[in-house]
């Protein structure tokens, strides 16, 4: 959250996974925020959260590779697996285009950051992500800092660096 907030980011933050909106509600009072969330039953919580902030945009969907809808949820039990209906999504292509250029994406879905780093999109972005499973000591598109024990700032590696 210190990463997120005190570095001067060329351009707003993505909040991919936004669940509730801890983050974002500190992260805005420095930055602007894109608060993406496809979970139904989060969704309300996020809004109540934000009401106040003019520094936030919610983003009712998930971000992926490629804009499919995917499973949602609207169990109010957070940590189960997604249980349904489908929700839409945004494509990373189609979130730039919309949103434009974000200074950092912050990533925090449950396991799903590994798929989204194939994303050619995203190789000259920086990422801070949560990981879920394993994490990587090496990345070929990006340097890795870690922030602590699940979270790593990515920045992108230079040409023929």
């Amino acid at each position: 959250l210190k990463c997120l907030c005190e570095t001067k980011w060329d351009g707003p933050v993505w909040d991919v996974g936004a669940f509730v909106g801890r983050h974002a509600y500190r992260v805005a009072k420095f930055h602007r925020v894109y608060a993406f969330e496809p979970n139904l039953n989060a969704l309300q919580f996020l809004g109540y959260n934000l009401k106040d902030l003019q520094n936030v945009v919610i983003v009712p969907c998930g971000l992926t590779v490629d804009g499919q809808p995917m499973k949602g949820t609207v169990d109010p039990d957070f940590l189960k697996p997604p249980t349904g209906p489908q929700v839409a999504t945004l494509s990373i292509a189609e979130a730039l285009q919309k949103f434009g250029r974000p200074g950092v994406i912050k990533i925090d879905i449950e396991g799903g950051e590994y798929e989204m780093l194939k994303c050619e999109l995203l190789f000259d972005l920086t990422l801070l992500i949560e990981w879920h499973r394993e994490i990587p000591t090496e990345l070929l598109h990006w340097t890795i800092q870690t922030i602590d024990e699940t979270h790593s700032l990515l920045t992108p590696r230079q040409p023929g660096a």
